[in-house]
């Protein structure tokens, strides 16, 4: 790693690692040059993934020369996918992008680039993959409204039905049925494990009320 150059930094030696308070994992850091000459500790996996390209002054002049777009909804989604594809985020909130190997294009790692593929990001939509299983790539990736989010997210994890929205809660020992619309769950009963029936039934009335149709599950 040393004297290797990764975007604007160099790294100059390895620094002291960083121990995460939460599950005192170890982090690899150098101490790295920027070309504007500001010195910094950097994280090993920064660097690798390009999550960090500059000690700032990248961003600052991206912002400087596109009017200001780090304070947009565009900047702020491009920030959050290379979050939740950083293999050193270990928030729960991002294990199921973990389990699934998701990343983002070398090419996205980089907002210019990001911006140039997918432009302004309308009020009320989300960067959203087409592909669930794929990953954050131009050929993938588009603004979605929360109804196009809804119907396109995978199945949970602990769904053990085949049939989204429709799960085995071991607390109650029965079906359980709900869904996601505008971050906002909403529930649609519990049934016995006899009457899966029923429980499909009750996931498509809440599809129709909430969603306005119907989706086709596989």
């Amino acid at each position: 790693m040393i004297g290797e150059r990764f975007n604007r930094w160099l790294v100059l030696e390895r620094g002291p690692n960083y121990i995460y308070p939460g599950n005192q994992s170890i982090s690899v850091r150098y101490i790295c040059l920027c070309d504007c000459g500001v010195e910094k500790l950097v994280h090993k996996s920064h660097l690798k993934n390009g999550s960090s390209q500059s000690c700032g002054c990248l961003n600052r002049e991206i912002s400087s020369t596109v009017g200001g777009l780090s304070k947009t909804r565009a900047y702020r989604s491009w920030s959050g996918m290379l979050g939740r594809t950083d293999p050193d985020n270990t928030q729960a909130s991002n294990q199921a992008y973990r389990d699934k190997g998701i990343t983002c294009s070398e090419d996205w790692k980089s907002f210019e680039n990001f911006y140039r593929d997918m432009g302004d990001c309308p009020d009320g939509y989300e960067l959203e993959r087409e592909d669930v299983m794929g990953n954050y790539c131009k050929e993938n990736c588009t603004w979605a409204d929360e109804v196009t989010q809804a119907t396109n997210r995978t199945k949970f994890s602990n769904n053990t039905s085949g049939y989204t929205g429709v799960s085995w809660s071991e607390q109650h020992n029965k079906w359980r049925v709900g869904i996601h619309v505008n971050k906002v769950r909403h529930e649609g009963g519990l049934f016995e494990r006899n009457d899966f029936e029923s429980a499909v039934k009750a996931r498509k009335a809440l599809e129709l009320k909430h969603l306005g149709y119907v989706k086709e599950h596989m």
